[in-house]
């Protein structure tokens, strides 16, 4: 299949010159720290990965996102880069793609239920929350870290 694209060869190399810098950052940025000043990024790190020192298991949110998302996700990218070419916004088609892997981040967080939190776990939320309600769902607390799930564009 053969595409035309509309302009110049100069048109075409500008573009080229832009996607080669064009970036889409997704995540937990150094700016976001839950009330006492820890770094969420840490902390989701640590939720993702677990801790053998803290005996915290491994929840796995980030990865599997990614892998799930992964088909989708190269579509928005091949899409953002078509339409750059032709000469519209690259860096608006690539705000869809980290605004949908932002989405798909979340909706794993969301769905994390195992292993479930320890008693201990679970007391210690109870005994920061008022009246000593608090979630019990894995990765869900205070929800700073599902609100802290970011991205940035360079284009």
């Amino acid at each position: 299949m053969v595409k035309r694209i509309r302009g110049s060869s100069a048109d075409f190399e500008r573009a080229l010159e832009r996607l080669k810098r064009a970036e889409v950052r997704v995540g937990f940025f150094a700016h976001s720290r839950y009330e006492d000043g820890t770094p969420i990024a840490g902390v989701a790190a640590t939720q993702e990965l677990g801790s053998v020192v803290e005996r915290i298991p491994a929840r796995p949110f980030f990865g599997p996102a990614i892998d799930q998302g992964k088909t989708a996700n190269a579509r928005g990218i091949a899409k953002a880069v078509s339409n750059a070419l032709a000469g519209g916004d690259l860096k608006q088609g690539l705000e869809l793609v980290g605004q949908k892997v932002v989405g798909d981040i979340q909706k794993k967080i969301t769905e994390v239920t195992m292993p479930p939190l320890s008693p201990v776990t679970i007391a210690a939320r109870a005994a920061r929350h008022s009246k000593g309600l608090a979630s019990t769902k894995p990765l869900i607390d205070t929800g700073a870290m599902l609100a802290a799930v970011t991205y940035e564009v360079d284009a």
